[in-house]
């Protein structure tokens, strides 16, 4: 899963470990690809501290910092887990490099001084940090640099995070107080995220690239002026002999919570049809919350288009061709074990028409499912809230779009519902224009986009 399951708070300040001392570290568990000290790329650790809860009166909090690499000589690159501040690129409007950069200077001076003691300073390297060109501009950089913190560049957010939901991040209370803006639709670690800062200059040295709340590396850039772009720190540190960090596993935070509206990533599929790129992350929407603390998610985008049933005869959900991929070439398909883990076996009650008397068959016990009628109306309260956008992929594969009815821009496609619709060669759908056909479309419809929806243990 893309870091949207809450992680477990690593805690624990600095320390020096004692003669033969082992390091405990948070993470996945597997053997540690470095014997001394037990980090792994995708750990979270705890180094310095910084004002984050925005409660002035109490101590300052432990920073968190995601392992992205591990660097020659015993030496780990780290990301902060969260945007720790919010501050302008540079104090005045112009063209600056990061080597002028007012926030270069700040992060250097005031962070430095204010969330590290002395001895986690004499852990954190002088890293030489490259001038790089902006990859679409070609803007001049300026000259390499050695710096104690840093921010990252526009080609290392590209190559340090898998994807667009692997650079989402959420602030700091602090962060968003002093004036940090954030999303309305996105979310990370049950948080609105925000925008944070690279290093790279963008379209002009008057704009520097961020990484915006969607987790898209924004190459043209704001400008350095603005006061709401959030600031991600970068480290290396050096472990070197019997010094390290000693961590320990804390017991989870309070679960994140999702509300209908919210937005996340989830398992992965075929999407902009090119397929040497590997498959993108699925996007859905959270519709609702049981009393065991399962989300109902619906995908944003019609992921492909498939007939109902592939033979031209009586059917329904329970004995479709379309229910028997969802829950095995779909299901293996988009999710890795580890996520297959979190979704729920759902029990569904069968899906029936209001107004036909068409048989649509028994409960059924499914991992992906369509959503029925009764759902469709109840979960989207107007037919523009229904109306959804095929995938590239979808698109390929034969989806229907119709003209003048559109989404994100896009001509909008219609998408399958379990319930049976005027008969039983007949299903149920949304049109393109976002209302429920209660008369339903052929069954062996191959135009027909699939959105498929599970029960998920996010809190889990």
């Amino acid at each position: 899963m893309k870091k949207l399951v809450p992680l477990m708070c690593l805690l624990l300040a600095l320390a020096l470990c004692a003669p033969g001392m082992a390091w405990a570290a948070g993470g996945s568990g597997e053997p540690s690809e470095n014997a001394q000290t037990g980090l792994e790329v995708g750990d979270t650790v705890c180094f310095g501290h910084y004002e984050q809860d925005n409660d002035l009166n109490t101590r300052t909090e432990p920073i968190e910092w995601i392992v992205l690499a591990a660097c020659e000589e015993s030496e780990y690159l780290l990301v902060s887990r969260y945007v720790l501040d919010a501050e302008k690129y540079n104090d005045t409007s112009g063209e600056v490099t990061w080597e002028q950069s007012t926030l270069r200077k700040w992060l250097n001076g005031e962070f430095y001084d204010w969330a590290f003691s002395d001895d986690e300073k004499a852990l954190l390297v002088d890293a030489r940090v490259t001038a790089d060109r902006n990859p679409q501009f070609d803007t001049d950089p300026g000259n390499d640099t050695d710096d104690k913190v840093f921010l990252l560049s526009a080609e290392e957010a590209g190559k340090y995070f898998a994807d667009d939901a692997a650079r989402m991040c959420a602030p700091t209370e602090y962060a968003k107080a002093v004036g940090g803006h954030i999303t309305g639709s996105y979310k990370v670690d049950g948080r609105n995220t925000c925008g944070w800062w690279l290093r790279t200059s963008g379209k002009s040295a008057k704009t520097a690239a961020v990484v915006m709340g969607n987790g898209e590396v924004y190459t043209e850039g704001a400008p350095v002026i603005s006061p709401v772009v959030c600031v991600r720190p970068a480290v290396r540190i050096r472990i070197e002999g019997e010094t390290g960090l000693a961590l320990r596993v804390a017991s989870p935070s309070s679960a994140p919570a999702y509300k209908a509206g919210d937005k996340l990533y989830l398992g992965t599929y075929e999407q902009d049809d090119e397929t040497d790129n590997g498959p993108e992350p699925i996007e859905w929407i959270v519709l609702d919350r049981n009393d065991k603390g399962e989300y109902l998610l619906i995908t944003r985008y019609g992921l492909d288009a498939v007939a109902f049933n592939e033979t031209d005869t009586d059917v329904n959900w329970e004995h479709s061709s379309l229910r028997q991929w969802l829950n095995t070439v779909f299901f293996n398909a988009a999710f890795s074990p580890a996520e297959q883990e979190l979704i729920a076996a759902a029990r569904l009650k069968p899906g029936r028409n209001p107004k036909f008397g068409t048989n649509p068959g028994a409960a059924t016990d499914d991992r992906v499912f369509l959503l029925n009628l009764e759902e469709a109306e109840k979960y989207f309260r107007r037919d523009t809230d229904r109306r959804c956008a095929a995938t590239l992929y979808a698109r390929e594969k034969g989806a229907w779009l119709g003209s003048g009815y559109k989404v994100d821009r896009e001509d909008a496609c219609w998408w399958w519902l379990r319930s049976p619709g005027e008969d039983s060669v007949h299903a149920a759908a949304v049109t393109n224009y976002g209302g429920t056909d209660i008369f339903g479309q052929y069954i062996t419809n191959t135009g027909g986009c699939v959105r498929p929806a599970i029960w998920s243990k996010l809190d889990q």
